[in-house]
């Protein structure tokens, strides 16, 4: 799933970030449960400006969302890739999903990928071939390392 408005007209800038706003409500709500949320330690509040212009995709089956990213433009190289959830650990859709993305931003001529990873998660991003690339910072409280993916 991608989704992507044209910011220019402002009325529809309007209802499209609402409609955002909804289904990042139900992502939160149907994909990650309380104590998901609870022992990450980390609890998007609400949509930022980014979302209107990133590239959204989830896993679904049987109607419930089992894993969700978005990606977007960081600079003229590179693509951004935030918000990586899955609604369980282990069962292979985070990796599925990241996999998918890249592959479908590969096929558009992307390169070059970038995240933020909590720290605890710098294995899973590894087996997709991101490296870390800085040292352990503190974001939101919670340490995070930058790291890298060059195709």
């Amino acid at each position: 799933f991608a989704m992507r408005h044209a910011a220019e007209d402002m009325e529809a800038r309007a209802e499209c970030m609402e409609t955002m706003r909804e289904l990042f409500r139900q992502f939160m709500s149907r994909l990650l449960p309380e104590k998901v949320r609870l022992e990450q330690n980390c609890i998007y509040k609400d949509l930022d400006d980014i979302d209107l212009n990133a590239t959204h995709f989830y896993l679904e089956e049987n109607k419930k969302i089992l894993a969700y990213l978005r990606t977007y433009q960081k600079d003229e190289r590179t693509m951004m890739i935030g918000r990586v959830l899955t609604s369980s650990r282990g069962c292979g859709y985070g990796l599925k999903l990241l996999n998918t993305a890249i592959e479908y931003l590969k096929e558009r001529g992307k390169r070059n990928f970038f995240l933020n990873s909590q720290s605890y998660a710098i294995g899973f991003y590894q087996k997709a071939g991101f490296q870390v690339c800085s040292s352990e910072y503190i974001l939101d409280s919670i340490k995070h390392v930058d790291m890298l993916l060059n195709l």
